[in-house]
């Protein structure tokens, strides 16, 4: 059986970490679908000169480069220099490579059938803007004329174009390769190739300054740590090492989880948040619009403010400019915010700059779970119907749901070897965010504000059957048993799908996965008050989990034990 959970949270919940919460991994693509993509965005942004879509395109090309790197594919090379000269072409309109040539490159690239794609995060989720690196690398201090720049695969391959171009207009020598670390997350390790080692040794022998560069460093910082080892082991002194990244490492993080390694090597991080919307004027990330959504503080959602996307209002705060990313996935979130907008479902974009959208502010009260009137609840079916017709997936996302619930259940509860059938019948992109605080009354119209993004980004579930969305407005709005009936019965009759078969399974699956990423986030904001909302948000989904998990015991324990005799036969 398992009991009731709600206690004091622990100062430090190591355990919290062994959850699984994102959902990383590659997704098999066509790569000549990939290739007709980017060579169609390029001939638009080079037609119309929008820097806006030509720096996309740059980041769609690095992640063709990057997927030919994991393949060992001997048009690498050129696939590199096409990338080169585009970013030339991004950052210096004036360079020297015709835009011809460079589309002749990338249509000339010998591409395999498949390659293997993940979204590179920083330019998907956390705005970090390319051109930030370059921005640093025309800073830098350098003390040798030449410099071997060695990106980490996958974000880093865009991002070693970028500096070595920078590096190029101060005249320095610059080449580069790009590398992936393999193993566990906080323990990920690097051996050259040959053909690697040869490059660095030759570079070693000129006296190059070896430059690595990445975004981050994450919670260990051991992505740096093994190429900075690697090049040790090369011959490289640490003084010719130049760690390259996005941020500086928090002080918690650096007792905690960085190898004291790390501090025997050289960091410089770029400066963000210099290339904004020109709308972007209040700064309302890290949890900061509750302040204008809530009157009183006591009433404000949890929130894992370090995950949050970067968003502003306008000075008049008539709209909202976030954070959607660039390149395939930036476009992606952009066409969904679109669809939903013209659906009447959310406020219309009125612009994209920077892999910034800019949405129209919808002025309203917040909703709460109480608010679940049969009107609400039609409005939220009519929504996951739209969502289950128009918001469509092809393929189910390369990280399964089963194997996030079976991890979980063992962390949490000890349940080992749990089976659990989550049917995939209306693949969708989900919303993945039916909390009700995400629903906005305004006058006579329910609008729904977030729902782009969420369902494909870096956490779970990714493309999943509809029931995810259904599953979360039953757990987050609290439904009684009449109301989720009402509510599954008038889903049912605008979608034509009848998800009761599945919806047990998935109520199951939403609420572990809530109840990991609330723990997960209240050790991750451990030295903020922010984390006992979090840990109230855990203790809320691990006991509704707790309680799905002992009925189905019940249930399975009654379909074992033979019937009962009839009175007359025990007698």
């Amino acid at each position: 059986m398992h009991a009731t959970f709600e206690t004091l949270r622990p100062a430090h919940d190591e355990a919290a970490w062994d959850l699984f919460v994102f959902r990383k991994a590659r997704e098999s693509l066509c790569a000549e679908q990939l290739r007709q993509q980017l060579l169609a965005s390029l001939r638009s942004a080079l037609s119309c000169n929008d820097r806006n879509a030509l720096l996309d395109c740059f980041v769609r090309a690095g992640e063709l480069e990057c997927a030919l790197g994991d393949l060992g594919s001997p048009e690498l090379a050129r696939a590199a220099r096409a990338v080169d000269a585009l970013a030339a072409l991004t950052v210096q309109p004036g360079s020297s490579t015709p835009a011809g040539d460079i589309l002749s490159a990338f249509s000339q690239l010998r591409l395999p059938p498949t390659v293997f794609l993940s979204h590179p995060e920083g330019f998907s989720y956390y705005s970090l803007h390319p051109l930030d690196f370059w921005d640093l690398a025309r800073q830098i201090r350098l003390e040798s004329p030449s410099a071997a720049i060695l990106g980490i695969r996958s974000i880093g391959t865009t991002l070693s174009s970028i500096v070595g171009c920078a590096l190029k207009g101060r005249g320095r020598q610059a080449e580069r390769i790009t590398v992936r670390p393999a193993g566990p997350p906080y323990e990920r390790c690097l051996e050259f190739t040959p053909q690697q080692l040869q490059w660095v040794r030759a570079h070693l022998a000129r006296g190059s300054e070896f430059v690595v560069v990445d975004e981050g460093p994450g919670f260990s910082g051991s992505s740096f740590i093994a190429v900075g080892r690697a090049l040790r082991r090369a011959g490289v002194p640490s003084a010719q090492i130049l760690f390259m990244g996005s941020r500086n490492p928090e002080s918690t993080e650096m007792h905690a989880r960085f190898d004291p390694e790390w501090n025997t090597f050289r960091f410089c991080s770029v400066l963000q948040g210099t290339r904004l919307p020109v709308a972007a004027n209040i700064y309302c990330a890290s949890g900061g619009w509750r302040q204008h959504r809530f009157l009183d503080q006591r009433n404000w959602p949890a929130c894992w403010t370090q995950l949050e996307r970067n968003k502003y209002f306008s000075a008049d705060r008539s709209s909202l400019v976030k954070f959607e990313g660039f390149g395939r996935y930036g476009a992606a979130v952009r066409q969904r915010a679109v669809d939903l907008s013209r659906a009447g479902f959310a406020p219309p974009v009125l612009s994209y700059e920077n892999g910034f959208v800019e949405y129209e502010t919808i002025t309203g009260r917040p909703m709460c779970p109480g608010d679940c009137s049969p009107a609400v609840l039609q409005r939220l079916a009519e929504y996951c119907a739209l969502r289950a017709d128009t918001q469509t997936a092809s393929a189910p996302a390369p990280v399964s749901l089963d194997s996030m619930l079976q991890h979980n259940l063992g962390v949490e509860f000890g349940v080992q070897d749990f089976q659990l059938d989550l049917p995939l019948e209306k693949l969708v992109i989900a919303d993945g965010r039916m909390i009700p605080h995400e629903w906005i009354t305004s006058g006579e119209r329910l609008m729904k504000t977030d729902g782009a993004s969420h369902g494909d980004d870096h956490l779970f579930p990714g493309a999943t059957d509809i029931a995810w969305d259904l599953a979360g407005v039953i757990v987050e709005w609290n439904l009684a048993r009449g109301q989720q009936e009402f509510f599954l019965r008038e889903y049912q009759r605008r979608s034509g799908d009848n998800p009761a078969r599945r919806l047990p399974a998935y109520l199951l699956a939403y609420s572990v996965f809530r109840m990991a990423f609330c723990r997960m986030g209240a050790a991750a904001m451990a030295a903020w008050d922010e984390a006992h909302r979090l840990w109230r948000e855990y203790c809320r989904h691990r006991n509704r989990a707790a309680s799905m998990l002992d009925q189905r015991e019940k249930r399975t324990r009654s379909a074992v034990l033979p019937p009962p005799m009839p009175a007359e036969q025990a007698a």
